[in-house]
């Protein structure tokens, strides 16, 4: 649930990014000076600007759904928020992106009541103490607190996702700390302001050969040590500024360039036009807004000063933003976003699963006299938000037994499971699937644990989109065969799918990938070279 909160404020401001100046924000306060990422909206100048009018204008789904959810969650509306921050302090491992924290502050009081009730009966978690205003919540098999939520102020919540104590509380200050600037342009009053600490990532993330080809002339820009942005809105024109800085001057060089190519690259797609056959229809009603940032971006100032690069853009306030609101949130693109989350929750979830019981779900439960009873997703419920659902079922029976068919027909199937733009929330057939035995991650008799993985966690394929739906609670998930092409298997929607590797990041194979490339990444401990790009 704390995911769900920190995203539904994140999903919400992330289509529309784009504070007081006397006294240094308490959400400010709790960052370590080494932070990996820091995000500040002042969410009451950005909802009042000719940019929020566009996003309540868009009427999008998404949004709104989210807008009702804040509500439900804290008894106000969106315009009451004053200012949202959040922080990740660490970004070493895939699990770091969930460590994180977010401080909100309200125009008047929220209700503190509705927040404890939603807290306290949300599926899959515990609360273990709630005293004086600091609830601590935990997962349902979990000893520890994974969540605490901080209601002691009336105007304010502060979130902690999976944070250690040490960093719950107030940090020092450092004015030479990586981000440090970050401080300055929030009491300035920029609209947003964000910074990442390259430094604070993965090397694997900064490698060359993690990245695709296409995109490598850009690597640069995540090799400086810092990035931190911000935006102005004014009445007219909002201002968009970003600062690299790097270790050294030929790194600023490097960067330099690579904000040329990429302003380059964006004039020849203006010019050449987008292939027909790479855009839907939805898409082409955004290519107004699409073609006006290019040529803004074609127009902004890159400057370099000893080993800092800073761009700027201007961009008309009064921007055709609603088309492109409703095509992000509420059509394909929505689409797209819900899809990766949903299967990023999922293989959050199988660590999650591993964690609590040492090894990666079987693919399904077998009985005593071998029949198959139910599926991976059934066990997955408590790591998903479901243990209500999750007690329901009687897992020594098999999955079609008349008890649990009856779970199945009276329960909404869970929204992880529902591919979007689909009809899976209907049918209760879903499209997430393994590949099982035979090597692969998951198998129904061999249990496996993550360190088995030997061919690497980001190169192997932990989750993908079959084309074949089944019964979500049914133990219908493909049989692994070395000797067949499994690309008959999988769906691919405009020539591509996205699936979950076992890092836990999301990433997107073409239909013209190579029968050798796809077993590669099958396979847990093959050995074998796996290229996910390749075509």
């Amino acid at each position: 649930m704390a995911l769900r909160f920190c995203l539904l404020f994140c999903g919400l401001l992330l289509g529309t990014a784009c504070s007081k100046a006397a006294e240094l924000p308490h959400g400010l306060k709790l960052i370590p000076s080494e932070a990996a990422i820091f995000v500040h909206v002042d969410v009451a100048k950005v909802w009042g600007s000719p940019i929020g009018e566009q996003v309540r204008k868009a009427k999008a789904k998404m949004i709104e759904n989210n807008i009702a959810e804040f509500t439900k969650y804290t008894g106000l509306k969106l315009n009451d928020v004053e200012t949202f921050t959040l922080w990740i302090p660490r970004f070493q491992d895939p699990r770091d992106t969930e460590r994180l924290g977010v401080c909100v502050t309200f125009r008047k009081d929220y209700d503190a009541e509705a927040m404890r009730k939603q807290i306290k009966t949300t599926p899959g978690k515990r609360v273990i103490t709630d005293v004086k205003g600091i609830v601590s919540v935990s997962e349902l098999f979990a000893k520890e607190p994974s969540v605490v939520f901080d209601l002691s102020e009336k105007r304010r919540i502060i979130l902690f996702n999976e944070m250690r104590e040490e960093f719950r509380k107030v940090q020092p200050v450092n004015k030479q700390a990586p981000l440090a600037k970050v401080y300055d342009l929030v009491q300035k009053g920029s609209a947003v302001v964000f910074g990442f600490n390259f430094d604070q990532f993965p090397a694997e993330v900064r490698a060359q050969d993690n990245m695709p080809p296409e995109a490598r002339s850009f690597l640069p820009l995540i090799l400086a040590k810092t990035v931190i942005g911000s935006a102005d809105i004014a009445k007219d024109t909002t201002t968009f500024q970003f600062r690299f800085q790097s270790k050294d001057k030929t790194n600023a060089i490097e960067v330099e360039k690579s904000l040329e190519a990429v302003r380059t690259f964006l004039k020849l797609v203006t010019e050449t036009g987008i292939p027909r056959a790479q855009i839907d229809d939805e898409f082409k009603v955004a290519m107004p807004l699409v073609k006006m940032l290019v040529e803004t971006l074609g127009a902004g100032t890159i400057a370099r000063n000893d080993t800092e690069t800073s761009a700027t853009l201007k961009i008309p306030t009064t921007a055709p933003l609603v088309p492109f609101l409703q095509y992000v949130f509420g059509g394909t693109a929505g689409n797209n976003a819900r899809d990766q989350n949903n299967l990023r929750q999922l293989a959050l979830g199988m660590h999650n699963y591993e964690s609590a019981f040492g090894q990666l779900p079987l693919t399904y439960g077998i009985s005593k006299k071998g029949k198959k009873l139910l599926s991976w997703r059934v066990e997955m419920l408590p790591f998903i938000e479901g243990a209500e659902l999750y007690k329901k079922f009687k897992r020594d029976e098999p999955w079609d037994s008349e008890h649990n068919m009856k779970v199945y027909q009276e329960n909404p199937m869970p929204a992880a499971f529902v591919l979007p733009g689909s009809d899976n929330e209907k049918t209760k057939l879903t499209h997430y699937q393994v590949f099982s035995g035979n090597g692969a991650m998951f198998d129904p008799v061999l249990p496996v644990k993550i360190l088995d993985v030997t061919d690497g966690l980001s190169n192997t394929l932990m989750i993908f989109t079959a084309k074949k739906a089944v019964p979500w609670t049914a133990p219908d998930d493909p049989a692994y065969d070395a000797e067949k092409d499994p690309t008959p298997l999988i769906l691919f929607n405009k020539k591509r799918s996205y699936i979950a590797l076992g890092d836990g990041s999301v990433r997107t194979i073409k239909d013209t990938i190579s029968k050798k490339s796809l077993h590669a990444i099958i396979t847990r401990a093959g050995g074998e070279v796996a290229n996910i790009d390749d075509e």
